[in-house]
């Protein structure tokens, strides 16, 4: 990856490949064309997950998925056909009225992003 200002630029051991770190925006973009956004970066964060593992990485890479948090969500509750069926079919689905957005945390500086080993750090 060439050099621009603005980037840090490292090799993560995990990942085995070229990382860019965009230092005022928070975007983390790999080498093979995945990327991760600073609200990705957060979700990582609240899992406890310190470096970014491969399995992660590939999984994400494979399906172009979004890294979302669904520890907090409650599955629908198993309805028998019989009760679908009494059911009407145009229900809309009210958010809570109390609902206020998430916070979110400052990005840290960018020479915080990678451990001494060259491995992606998710703080």
């Amino acid at each position: 990856m060439p050099n621009k200002p603005g980037w840090l630029y490292k090799y993560s051991e995990t990942l085995k490949q070229e990382t860019a770190y965009h230092c005022e925006s928070g975007w983390v973009f790999c080498q093979d064309g995945t990327k991760y956004s600073p609200t990705e970066i957060r979700q990582l964060q609240k899992a406890g997950i310190t470096a970014l593992p491969l399995k992660v990485h590939t999984v994400k890479k494979v399906f172009e998925g979004i890294i979302v948090d669904i520890r907090h969500k409650t599955p629908p509750a198993a309805v028998s056909r019989s009760e679908q069926a009494k059911q009407p079919t145009t229900a809309v689905q009210q958010k809570p009225a109390a609902v206020q957005p998430e916070q979110l945390k400052p990005i840290k500086k960018a020479d915080d992003i990678y451990d001494e080993y060259g491995r992606l750090q998710i703080w």
